[in-house]
């Protein structure tokens, strides 16, 4: 009986081991900060659900040493991304995904204004030598025509001028305004929806050689 209880302690302390060897290599890993609003929250799944979460844990089975930090507030603007940039900075990301559009147009922020508050943090992002990934938005059709085309070509203008930026045109295609990837609202996404947006996004990680193991 003694022999089994001497083994179990042994495992047990193994077992230890490693999980405390794995969290100090987790927290070692490089980190890419998640910029988004209530898309990224997860709100109505589960805390596992989510497009962040789903990232880390595809990096790590690929064996890419990145640590993802969901940084998200419902409502939140562009302008209010601003005002607490120096906060994500202090995380010393090497990657940062910027997708913080939707809810300028929602509550009908000038284009000029947004654009002027993205470049602004873009630009602090490439001062810290950050690699920059920036996410395009649309808006619904039923928006005015002239406010639809100005709020998508203000993210393309951000990228011819800061070229050092990566551009994806829009991370929601496929998904966006669809039910069947929706939760109960028909605005926040479902477990199937994140799904889809993580395997786009680290596609897109991989392709451009933003992401290193």
């Amino acid at each position: 009986m003694k022999k089994y209880i001497i083994i179990s302690i042994l495992i047990l302390s193994l077992f230890s081991c490693w999980e405390q060897e794995n969290t100090e290599v987790l927290n070692k890993n490089k980190i890419i900060i998640s910029l988004w609003d209530s898309l990224t929250e997860g709100y109505g799944v589960k805390d596992t659900e989510n497009y962040p979460y789903k990232l880390e844990k595809l990096l790590l089975e690929e064996w890419y040493e990145y640590k993802v930090i969901n940084w998200w507030i419902s409502w939140d603007t562009s302008l209010d991304l601003r005002n607490r940039v120096n906060e994500y900075l202090e995380e010393d990301p090497e990657i940062v995904i910027i997708a913080i559009w939707a809810n300028d147009w929602l509550k009908g922020k000038p284009v000029d204004k947004m654009k002027e508050n993205i470049t602004y943090i873009v630009d602090l992002f490439l001062e810290n030598k950050t690699k920059v990934v920036l996410s395009g938005m649309d808006t619904p059709i039923t928006y005015w025509f002239w406010y639809r085309s100005d709020f998508k070509d203000s993210y393309k203008e951000i990228k011819k001028e800061r070229k050092e930026i990566f551009f994806h045109k829009y991370f929601l295609k496929w998904v966006a305004l669809r039910p069947e990837y929706n939760i109960n609202d028909n605005i926040h996404p479902n477990s199937q929806w994140y799904d889809i947006i993580t395997n786009n996004i680290l596609e897109f990680l991989k392709d451009e050689k933003i992401i290193k193991k």
